[in-house]
């Protein structure tokens, strides 16, 4: 059973505040920094079998990194089209 994510009353703030450290360590643009935080938590919440097996703080990190990995001139999260065809990360 996967990891609950976002709490029930939508306060996300300390989950946000920890990808946005993450998101300044590990892209330098900060007009991308949003836009990855954001494709994270949809990756997260859309497979949440991308969290399985690891705490929560490391999936996500693991996710971000993937994310920038595969998009490391930023050119898909500018264009807000950073998942392949089946929405999901590659190997995270």
């Amino acid at each position: 059973m996967a990891t609950i994510l976002f709490p029930d009353d939508g306060d996300d703030s300390g989950l946000r505040e920890l990808l946005q450290d993450w998101a300044g360590d590990l892209c330098s643009d900060p007009k991308l920094q949003q836009p990855l935080i954001e494709a994270t938590i949809t990756a997260a919440s859309s497979n949440p079998d991308l969290l399985e097996g690891l705490p929560v703080e490391v999936a996500l990190f693991f996710v971000m990194r993937e994310l920038v990995r595969s998009d490391p001139c930023g050119t898909k999260l500018e264009a807000g089209s950073l998942f392949p065809v089946d929405g999901v990360p590659s190997a995270v």
